[in-house]
C-alpha cells in the first residue's frame, strides 16, 4: 500500500488521454427501452415504495433498503426483454455489477425465505393493479426446487 498510485489506477486502463473506468463504460452502452418496458420498471419502483411504505429517493439511496431494491432488480430483469443489468442500474444509481449481485441474492433467497417470495408477488400484484397505458402484465413468481 506503498504506491501512491495504486489506488488511482485500480480500475481505469488507459488508451491515449482517454480514461476507461467502470463509469465510464456504462455510460457508453446505449440501449433504448420500449415505453411499455419504462412504463412497467416505473411501476414496479412505485409499487415496492408503497409496499415498504418508503419514498421513491430512500429506496434509492437508503442502504437498509438494499433488499427492496434488489426485489425490484429481479422482477424487473425477469419480466422485461431487452432491458440488461446495466439499464436497470440506471434507474437506481447503481453499478451492473450491484444490480447482477442483487438479481443473485433474490434468486437464492426466494427458495429459502417464505418472506421474500410474499414480498415479491405482493410487490408485483401492487404494479399490476396501477393504471397503465401499455398492455403488460406481470407474472407471479414461485420457488425453483
Amino acid at each position: 500500500h506503498n504506491n501512491p498510485r495504486a489506488h488511482q489506477n485500480r480500475n481505469q486502463f488507459k488508451k491515449g488521454n482517454q480514461h476507461f473506468g467502470d463509469r465510464q463504460m456504462e455510460n457508453r452502452k446505449v440501449n433504448t427501452i420500449s415505453p411499455g418496458c419504462l412504463e412497467l420498471i416505473d411501476c414496479v419502483i412505485g409499487a415496492a415504495c408503497q409496499y415498504f411504505n418508503v419514498s421513491k429517493e430512500l429506496l434509492i439511496n437508503e442502504y437498509r433498503m438494499a433488499n427492496a431494491r434488489h426485489i425490484c432488480y429481479y422482477i424487473i430483469i425477469n419480466s422485461t426483454t431487452g432491458v440488461y443489468d446495466y439499464d436497470i442500474g440506471k434507474f437506481f444509481n447503481r453499478k451492473r455489477t450491484a444490480v447482477q449481485y442483487g438479481i443473485g441474492q433474490i434468486s437464492t433467497h426466494k427458495d429459502i425465505y417464505r418472506q421474500t417470495l410474499g414480498e415479491i408477488n405482493s410487490i408485483i400484484q401492487i404494479a399490476n393493479n396501477f393504471e397503465k397505458k401499455y398492455s403488460w402484465h406481470l407474472q407471479s413468481i414461485s420457488t425453483t426446487g
